[in-house]
Order: structure tokens, then sequence, then C-alpha cells
């Protein structure tokens, strides 16, 4: 139905994107349902603003999510995520939580329950977007330790080991990357 004789119809294929394309998420709303959930929760919102286009971004979203990171995270906080450009409204609200935009993305913050910053990813370098670097892992540590109430100590060593192991694992794909362009080019 998309085609015209031998080649695809440009308005149909329009079209049907067009009908088939998924509704984008509101930000606004999106930070207000996780900050209504903080308190009958009794947790904090761990608020991450990112792009699809962003590698950090898709790094710090995929260590967020394993399961074993999760599960720690979840006992203080309430996860939420911002994708500044697929959400209506996504920019607007980093620039409410973050008015000084330096340093990129991904950019982070625990906010209170009336979604006021209590830390963020801006260390004294700035942002430190995944804590990939020893001090950037240790900026993300103090957070973590500084906001949360029921994360023990084990498992904020247990985060703290899996963000060294996943910079191994990042720095040993960098170095693969440029290793490979010398080797191909004998």
């Amino acid at each position: 139905p998309l085609e015209v004789g031998d080649h695809h119809d440009p308005a149909r294929v329009k079209e049907f994107l067009n009908r088939w394309a998924v509704t984008p998420k509101d930000a606004e709303l999106v930070l207000r349902e996780g900050l209504s959930r903080g308190p009958s929760e009794d947790k904090r919102v761990f608020l991450t603003f990112s792009a699809p286009w962003c590698g950090w971004c898709h790094k710090l979203s995929d260590w967020l999510a394993q399961p074993a990171v999760a599960s720690i995270l979840d006992r203080d906080f309430v996860i939420v995520k911002i994708d500044i450009d697929r959400m209506t409204h996504g920019k607007d609200v980093m620039a409410q939580v973050r008015p000084k935009a330096d340093g990129g993305i991904p950019w982070f913050a625990v906010l209170d329950a009336k979604g006021k910053p209590l830390a963020t990813s801006d260390g004294p370098g700035g942002n430190i977007g995944y804590p990939f670097k020893p001090q950037e892992i240790d900026h993300f540590m103090a957070l973590i330790s500084g906001q949360s109430r029921r994360i023990e100590a084990g498992q904020q060593e247990q985060l703290r080991q899996s963000l060294k192991e996943s910079a191994d694992r990042i720095a040993k794909q960098q170095k693969a990357r440029q290793v490979a362009p010398s080797v191909k080019a004998r």
C-alpha cells in the first residue's frame, strides 16, 4: 500500500509514519509524577537529562537499568528520566532545574519533594556526565552517600565497583577503536 508502481510513494510513506508515530511524553508531567511518588514512597527523586544522540547518556541509562544497580538505587530514589529532544518541554524542564547549563549532558540531580536540587552532577570541574574517571566516580558516590538514607555502605561499594568495572570496559572499547584504524591501514 505504500508503493506506486515500482517505487515507494513519499506521501503515502509520510502519512503512514505520521499515523503510527508515538505521542511524545510531556517532561513536565513525567517530573510531576516522579515528584508526587517521592513523598508517598519516602524517597527523593534522582532526575537525569539525556538525548538520543548522546553516547554517554546511553551509557548512564544502561548502567542505571542494570538490575543490581536499580535495586540498590530504588531503596532511596525514584528515578526520573527526561529526554530533552524526544519529550515535549524537555529543554524547558532542564532550564528550570538547571538554569546554568554548562557542561552538556547527561546531567543529573537529586531533588527534594518540591523539585529543588539537593545535589547535582556538577563537580569541581563542571558536569561529570557519566561517571567514568576516578574523580567522577568519587563525585557520584559522594552524591549517593550524601543523599541516601537506606543504601548501606556495602551497597554503596557495590555501586562504586560496578562503575569501575563499567569504566574499565569503556576504556578497553575506546582503546580497541583507536588501535583498529592503524591495523586496517597496514
